[in-house]
């Protein structure tokens, strides 16, 4: 009796989440291409389609757009979010002309990214230097939290520490945009600090 009700719940938690991305696009990428390989040479892939996720950290929405900073975490063929506890780093969401609601896209929420690989940013993370991809956005989805306690028994985790600030003052290659700087991760938008 009780594997048939984790089996209806596990069913239920995957319907939910089964209209994420189009096959279309989940049919796009190259399942050998690691995160960490395109960090490692992200200017190689410039312009190239990739499936990313993780779990916000924080944004900004300015004129340009809505940007996000995103934890990455490993993804399955269908941009499930595997296991929380796994990083090959960071990169930033970007969502040209769009404005998104900090308190649906809040800071621990769940997220698979498909975009174009448009540049890179120098910054920091906890006063370490740090290479942060920027990927424009072109289909996204938000997943519930609940659905992950299916795929990890450890569960899911919103306690952040040993979080930094960083410093984007580079310029977007094409939008001549100057970004944020010293963004302070106690959520966003976050009026202490120097936005430009």
């Amino acid at each position: 009796m009780k594997r048939y009700i984790a089996l209806t719940l596990v069913c239920l938690a995957l319907a939910s989440c089964s209209n994420a991305l189009t096959d279309a696009l989940l049919n796009t990428f190259d399942p050998e291409l690691t995160f960490s390989q395109i960090r490692n040479s992200p200017e190689s892939h410039f312009d190239e389609q990739f499936m990313w996720g993780g779990f916000i950290v924080s944004g900004k929405h300015k004129e340009a757009g809505t940007f996000l900073e995103i934890v990455q975490n490993p993804i399955d063929v269908n941009g499930l979010i595997i296991d929380p506890d796994v990083s090959d780093g960071r990169f930033i969401a970007f969502f040209p002309d769009k404005f998104l609601d900090p308190s649906i896209y809040e800071r621990g929420r769940l997220i698979t990214t498909v975009g174009f690989l448009i540049n890179t940013i120098s910054g920091d993370i906890a006063d370490e230097p740090y290479i942060f991809p920027v990927l424009e956005a072109t289909e996204t989805t938000l997943w519930k939290s609940d659905f992950l306690h299916f795929q990890n028994r450890r569960g899911w985790y919103t306690d952040y520490r040993h979080i930094g600030r960083w410093d984007w003052d580079h310029k977007f290659r094409r939008y001549g945009y100057s970004g944020y700087r010293n963004m302070d991760y106690g959520g966003w938008p976050d009026d202490r600090a120097p936005w430009p």
